[in-house]
């Protein structure tokens, strides 16, 4: 980036260069705090220029978290999202890590098998009427369904 006269520049890129994961709004705040201006004429354009200038905007973050698992599909989110918060200073969340991933590395999205329930015949007596059920499925799903009848 070309040295410039501007003071407000020279303070976003001193600030920005100290800690890069700070948002648009924590910059202007900080600027107008040093420079003693209020956070309106301090326009987005000139951090999002500088930071671009200094490496560390959003595109070239998500283009280096596509390679980074391009290399390494099975990479943990949680890896991913610390790596470029403490590189570049984005915040990203894991489904965007997940649209970042190689289609072939995507799994695919289960549902939970409903477990088939078939009722059988019931029998009266004077008091009580008693109902038999057969039931498949996952053991889990079947037990998590009989309980929800006792309820």
């Amino acid at each position: 980036m070309k040295e410039s006269n501007d003071p407000v520049t020279a303070v976003v890129v001193r600030l920005l260069k100290a800690k890069k994961n700070l948002t648009e709004r924590e910059v202007k705040v900080a600027v107008a705090r040093e420079l003693k201006l209020g956070p309106k004429p301090i326009s987005t354009r000139i951090i999002r220029d500088v930071r671009r200038s200094l490496g560390i905007d959003r595109p070239r973050a998500l283009a280096w978290a596509r390679h980074l698992l391009a290399k390494n599909p099975r990479l943990e989110a949680k890896k991913v999202i610390t790596e470029l918060r403490e590189r570049f200073g984005v915040r990203l969340s894991p489904p965007d890590v997940t649209r970042l991933r190689p289609d072939r590395t995507r799994q695919p999205r289960t549902t939970k098998a409903r477990p088939i329930v078939k009722s059988g015949k019931a029998r009266r007596s004077a008091h009580t009427v008693t109902v038999s059920h057969h039931a498949e499925g996952n053991p889990t799903d079947v037990a998590r369904f009989f309980r929800s009848l006792a309820e």
